[in-house]
């Protein structure tokens, strides 16, 4: 039923919902999203949420919910580049804390619990904390390209190209070939591989941290990561398994300690409306 869904639907529905219930009505990204946050907010018919199928739709969404002055209505979407950038997205829409999701839950005390269960073995705080930054460094640089191609509409297709399978037993990134790859399935003459070569390893970005860093590319490249150091891995550690361990292990503890948690507290104080559940609030609301 994806077809039918549209900017224009959800404002629609979220108009007729007005008309039933007082309660907040939270937009979000995508199913994985809602699976989320869902979890953190008060139950229907208290609070209603709908899947809006992609942040174009969703900002589009909120962008005609404000020209209707329909209160009560929140967002919650990936930050992707936008506060690299400096993008406003327009009241109401909250980003998660860093890039996305995946590199917000990375970030919390779930990752330990993700990363202990993917080596089948304890693991010391700071044996963690290494091989993530590690891997968050090499998601970076890969960021770099992607904001590049961003800035410069360069049409730079990165789906098809899996930043775990370039890197090498050694540890090492062979970002050569990740760039070749991106170029053979994007079809582009924008760059060169030299040229992205020269992007990613410049980091213009750089002080901008882990905001560059996309969580796919982090988890990909950590399910290649623990590939390597089992003898015996499972077909079915993927990027995908990975992010689901991630969403799972991330509990409303993990939840309130993150900006997000503090933006949306906030916002319901601002409203007058409860949207959070009392595990899912900041510490000292």
């Amino acid at each position: 039923m994806r077809e039918f869904i549209s900017a224009g639907n959800i404002a629609n529905e979220v108009a007729m919902l007005r008309t039933t219930m007082s309660g907040p009505i939270v937009l979000l990204e995508g199913t994985t999203d809602s699976r989320l946050y869902r979890r953190f907010f008060l139950p229907q018919p208290h609070v209603r949420s709908i899947f809006c199928d992609g942040k174009p739709i969703l900002l589009e969404a909120m962008s005609q919910i404000r020209r209707r002055r329909i209160r009560g209505v929140i967002a919650i979407c990936d930050a992707d580049y936008d506060r690299v950038l400096r993008i406003s997205r327009g009241d109401g829409v909250h980003f998660a804390d860093l890039h996305d999701a995946e590199t917000m839950i990375s970030y919390s005390d779930a990752f330990h619990r993700v990363f202990e269960e993917l080596i089948n073995r304890d693991a010391a705080a700071s044996e963690v904390q290494r091989i993530r930054d590690f891997l968050i460094e090499v998601a970076c640089t890969i960021g770099e390209i992607r904001l590049w191609s961003i800035q410069n509409e360069a049409s730079l297709k990165f789906a098809d190209t899996d930043a775990g399978e370039y890197l090498q037993e050694d540890g090492n990134f062979d970002l050569e070939g990740y760039a070749s790859q991106v170029l053979e399935d994007s079809s582009s003459g924008a760059a060169s591989v030299g040229e992205l070569l020269s992007i990613a390893k410049e980091r213009r970005f750089k002080n901008f941290g882990i905001e560059i860093a996309s969580g796919h590319d982090f988890c990909s490249l950590l399910a290649a990561d623990v590939r390597r150091r089992l003898q015996n891995p499972p077909d079915s550690l993927t990027a995908s398994l990975i992010e689901a361990m991630l969403r799972l292990s991330f509990d409303a503890e993990c939840f309130a300690r993150t900006q997000l948690a503090r933006g949306l507290d906030e916002w319901q104080g601002r409203n007058s409306l409860d949207l959070l559940t009392d595990a899912a609030l900041p510490l000292g609301s």
